[in-house]
């Protein structure tokens, strides 16, 4: 009888794992906004000591196609940061966004995505990298989820 429960609970483990897919490019059409990590109350509280504002840091991307992808950042005291991607290059099943901004600036976002066979759930992961005239500078990790915030019609 143990051994039956452990093969069954095994077995459903298993079909768990491969629930997920890699998205393809063309389920990454559409808008996608920054994902905000569940916080427990400890950090909560932490944020709220140390002045940390949740919508200081929101991002948004508006895919329409490889060569048509604007990103959004809110940056301080609310000014808006949209950019244009000036060219996206696509290896295998990463995406390389290349923003250029004032000043020879630019942000280059490499992008992967995972979604459900069985829901709606999926997300885009990866890197931005944030460059100077004189090269590389900062980075940080980013995780989107699709922006369900406008209705569908």
């Amino acid at each position: 009888m143990l051994k039956t429960t452990l093969f069954t609970v095994l077995l459903l483990i298993s079909n768990l794992s491969i629930a997920g897919e890699t998205l393809t490019f063309a389920d990454t059409i559409g808008k996608w906004k920054l994902s905000e990590p569940y916080y427990d109350v400890r950090y909560k509280i932490a944020s709220w000591i140390v002045g940390r504002n949740k919508n200081s840091e929101q991002m948004q991307l508006d895919i329409k196609s490889d060569s048509d992808i604007v990103f959004t950042r809110m940056l301080s005291k609310g000014r808006l940061q949209t950019i244009q991607a000036s060219q996206v290059q696509i290896v295998d099943d990463v995406y390389i966004i290349w923003l250029p901004w004032e000043k020879g600036g630019k942000y280059k976002l490499v992008l992967a995505g995972w979604g459900s066979k069985y829901s709606d759930s999926k997300r885009l992961f990866g890197q931005i990298y944030l460059y100077n005239d004189e090269g590389l500078f900062n980075g940080w990790s980013v995780t989107f989820e699709p922006d369900t915030s406008e209705v569908k019609r």
